[in-house]
């Protein structure tokens, strides 16, 4: 379970911090000896998705670097912000399910989309994003997408791998038979604030991921039998990639072919006030294959 914790940062405290690993932090920005957060550069580093039984490589989550002004979105100092650090979406050996952008709650939409069942295991599971939420507004002023899970594969086929996730995020690859025929389409990447669809297979199609306002990736399709073939989940992110497509038969042996794998989700830095806008360092994408991670270096100024 994602932990959640509250920590106070004043310009005693120090200047640069990390967190890692699937949590969430809400921070109270202090004011402290005549000095005033002017503004904060952050590193944001999206989580990988999940590999299917028997699958390809999942997709791996960007990375985000970006210098963020302090504005009236922020409301009045102190200022509250909270950081969601996206999970790694699970593996199909150990259930498939999406990865956490933060400790809310087990399902929540702005999850990493979860693979679904195989005859004997499941598809990978979407990664959690990683952002930061301005607690006085509601707004968010940055996002690091999530890699996309890898589908299953059976009897000599090959599993689609998993789309990775960031700026110009990646679809999720198609499952094929051993000769090389298509038999499950990957989930669609996330575009900006464009969510991907899911991809399609033969009699189960791939959820779609979520637009902005949820930003979760979308579940891969399944099976309801003991033989067939599992879509891995899609990143979260901005917006959300697609679920990869699936085979739900009820065939005696397993099928020669692989499950779609799940797009990536969006890395994206918002401008929420056109006169002082953020600024972009670099869009990293398909950085880093686990959990997410956050650092925030804080820049102070002299107010008396």
């Amino acid at each position: 379970m994602a932990q959640t914790d509250v920590e106070t940062i004043t310009p005693a405290s120090g200047i640069t911090f990390y967190w890692t690993g699937a949590q969430t932090k809400k921070l109270n920005i202090a004011d402290q000896d005549g000095y005033q957060l002017s503004s904060i550069q952050v590193v944001a580093v999206g989580a990988g998705g999940g590999q299917g039984h028997y699958g390809a490589a999942p997709g791996k989550g960007g990375q985000v670097t970006a210098t963020i002004p302090v504005t009236s979105a922020w409301g009045q100092p102190p200022y509250m912000l909270q950081v969601n650090i996206g999970g790694q979406g699970q593996t199909g050996d150990n259930g498939g399910g999406g990865g956490y952008n933060n400790g809310v709650k087990s399902g929540s939409s702005w999850n990493g989309g979860g693979g679904q069942a195989h005859h004997d295991g499941a598809a990978g599971g979407g990664g959690g994003r990683t952002d930061i939420q301005l607690l006085a507004s509601g707004q968010y002023i940055v996002y690091a997408g999530g890699g996309g899970g890898s589908g299953t594969s059976c009897n000599g086929g090959n599993s689609g791998s998993g789309g990775n996730g960031g700026y110009s995020a990646t679809a999720g690859g198609n499952g094929t038979s051993k000769g090389g025929s298509v038999t499950c389409y990957g989930g669609d990447a996330a575009s900006g604030s464009n969510a991907g669809t899911g991809g399609s297979g033969p009699q189960s199609t791939g959820g779609s991921g979520h637009g902005p306002t949820e930003g979760g990736g979308g579940t891969g399709s399944g099976t309801a039998y003991d033989h067939g073939l599992a879509g891995g989940g899609g990143g979260a992110g901005y917006a959300g990639g697609g679920g990869g497509g699936g085979l739900d038969n009820g065939i005696s042996s397993g099928p020669d072919g692989g499950g779609g794998g799940g797009g990536g989700g969006s890395s994206y830095v918002p401008i929420l006030d056109p006169s002082n806008p953020p600024t972009v360092d670099a869009y990293q994408d398909g950085f880093n294959a686990g959990d997410g991670s956050m650092q925030i270096t804080f820049y102070w100024q002299k107010i008396s």
